[in-house]
């Protein structure tokens, strides 16, 4: 599959938006994308007032630059799909030729349609604003050897974002997709991805540092109910149309209580997790990160922990009732 440079620059420029605390304490920030810095402070749930505030930028010019190496490179024109197609389809609902992002949703509808009317509601396609994931993707602390898994992963955006991000902690990215068009589309991009660091690396005469450019990605094809989570120690979740009760997800949940680790953390975005999921088993809310996002004009992503539940004698606790 081929990638076709078509880059916007004005894709890079982001609005304002805040990270709160739980409970309720809020800090502000305005995220400046289109300035050398950029400082994200998240609050930390288990604290109050100025001492819940942390600084999870890291090297926030760093972060800025990887940033918008992802952006850049998602808004390059592929041609999974031919250009007459696509435009024949967007024409009713666009007056302009559709952008790459458009495209991307225009292959998952159709890929979605093939599966029938009830897997295409919960199969709308978006994709999360890389600067909201990457903010709850430092709250939760990827650490050496970690893997990473997007849930839904879509053409692979969130992936190759953790992989760049954190090239040095995640051992693996992994994203798993049951639109078999949206996997293939994802691999397309990770070789342009890596095609694309080796000519740059190389520019800096750096070839030889040492330096990890990016962790490396799979892109399975198939449903996140049969997908591995042993290994896993982050996972994100934006899928909004998954099966919930109220604002909490139930199939996920159940998934992530069986197979998930116990301090795995979980980002789960415009959705949550019930306190207690299972027989002595729970996830503790350590972040709530607000911010602007296109598909919505603005989400929250909760970030979690996966813990055992204790009573105060430390014994494990049961569930009388769980969602």
């Amino acid at each position: 599959m081929k990638l076709r440079a078509f880059v916007d620059t004005a894709v890079f420029a982001r609005g304002g938006g805040i990270l709160r605390r739980p409970c309720g304490v809020v800090c502000s920030r305005t995220p400046r994308f289109i300035q050398r810095r950029n400082t994200f402070v998240v609050c930390d749930a288990g604290q109050t007032g100025s001492k819940a505030r942390a600084d999870v930028d890291g090297d926030a010019d760093s972060r800025y630059s990887r940033v918008r190496e992802v952006q850049a490179l998602y808004e390059i024109d592929s041609e999974h799909v031919s250009d007459e197609q696509e435009e024949e389809e967007a024409r009713p609902s666009f007056s302009k030729p559709p952008s790459p992002y458009t495209k991307r949703w225009l292959v998952a509808r159709r890929s979605a349609e093939r599966l029938g009317t009830e897997s295409k509601t919960q199969m709308t396609y978006g994709e999360l604003d890389l600067n909201l994931f990457a903010a709850a993707l430092a709250a939760a602390q990827p650490k050496t050897g970690d893997v990473f898994l997007d849930v839904g992963s879509g053409a692979g955006k969130l992936v190759l974002c953790a992989a760049r991000l954190h090239a040095q902690e995640f051992a693996e990215c992994r994203g798993v997709e049951i639109l078999s068009e949206l996997q293939s589309l994802s691999e397309a991009y990770y070789e342009e991805f890596k095609a694309q660091l080796r000519r740059e690396t190389c520019v800096r005469d750096s070839f030889d540092s040492g330096e990890t450019q990016l962790a490396p990605c799979v892109f399975e094809h198939g449903d996140f109910e049969n997908a591995d989570f042993n290994k896993v120690d982050v996972v994100c979740v934006y899928a909004t149309t998954y099966e919930s009760t109220g604002p909490y997800l139930t199939t996920v949940a159940r998934v992530l209580t069986d197979q998930l680790r116990f301090g795995a953390r979980v980002i789960v975005v415009d959705k949550m997790l019930a306190e207690r999921t299972g027989p002595n088993v729970g996830f503790d809310l350590t972040h709530t990160v607000d911010g602007p996002n296109a598909d919505t004009g603005s989400s929250t992503a909760y970030v979690y922990e996966k813990v055992e539940r204790r009573n105060d004698e430390g014994v494990l606790e049961t569930m009388t009732s769980m969602i």
